[in-house]
């Protein structure tokens, strides 16, 4: 089978998963088309993101939908820049569904500690950082589904999709196709319309309240001071820091980081912990 055959072959089955009739598969123009290859699946995306930012100079994009596994949209510094330029003339806000369980969704920690052992280690804290900054401004609908959402996607302006072929959740490498139909891009928005029904809408105050604990004077004062001491426990933090009215919630913000760590006693400044205080200046 050629690379071509073997392309189309996946595709097929990828749409038939999605339930798309053979005609709606016929009419579907293959724009760009991937393998399982990291660099391939790297340019593709590019590609997709400069034709948006292109048709973002002329007019608003009619819609802007990504039903994933792990929210990794957000990874990618460009399409983070896509989406900001797409919330200030979008009168419909993106939406982004991902897989979340039930007991990481109450506090943006324990979707930051879920988010980077899903992205790897290709993605940095300022990357999280800089998603969890766009989700705090309440211009993205960010849904929370129970367990796999089955065949994933991204749909645009109202012909374009971006679709990955049958994979497993924290799969990075797919074969992904850049893709031009209405008829499809329809199909995928009603089963798109259908999932969020069944998922749980994630407000931006929790992403808000972590970006607040994280400029909070007090986290900059923890960090600080571990940068100085071996390793301190709560209990040896000055009176202005034990009596903060959030100071468990600091140090569970900074550790969900990476920028501390737990020790048996209390808390150490990790490696990552010292990168940002540099990357701050405060070193």
């Amino acid at each position: 089978m050629s690379e071509v055959e073997s392309h189309r072959e996946v595709l097929h089955r990828t749409l038939a998963a999605a339930d798309v009739s053979p005609s709606v598969e016929k009419s579907t123009v293959i724009l760009r088309a991937s393998g399982e290859n990291a660099d391939e699946n790297r340019n593709l995306y590019q590609s997709v993101n400069r034709t948006l930012l292109k048709r973002l100079e002329t007019r608003p994009l009619r819609d802007c939908t990504h039903i994933t596994g792990e929210m990794r949209a957000l990874s990618d510094k460009f399409h983070r820049h896509v989406l900001r330029q797409a919330t200030k003339q979008q009168a419909e806000e993106p939406t982004v569904l991902f897989s979340l369980p039930r007991s990481d969704r109450n506090a943006a920690s324990r979707i930051l500690r879920w988010n980077r052992e899903s992205w790897g280690e290709e993605s940095s804290i300022l990357d999280h950082l800089s998603a969890f900054d766009i989700l705090s401004q309440g211009s993205i609908q960010l849904w929370a589904a129970d367990g796999d959402p089955g065949v994933q996607y991204s749909l645009f302006d109202n012909e374009l999709v971006l679709m990955q072929s049958a994979h497993a959740i924290r799969q990075h490498v797919k074969y992904v196709w850049f893709l031009q139909s209405e008829a499809l891009h329809g199909i995928l928005s009603k089963r798109a319309d259908e999932l969020i029904q069944t998922s749980e809408s994630l407000s931006s105050g929790r992403f808000t309240r972590f970006n607040l604990n994280l400029s909070d004077p007090a986290a900059m004062d923890i960090l600080a001071m571990l940068r100085d001491a071996p390793g301190l426990a709560p209990s040896e933090l000055p009176p202005r820091l034990r009596g903060h009215e959030r100071v468990t919630e600091l140090l569970d913000d900074l550790d969900s980081c990476g920028f501390i760590e737990r020790t048996r006693n209390g808390f150490q400044l990790a490696r990552a912990g010292f990168e940002y205080l540099r990357y701050l200046g405060a070193t």
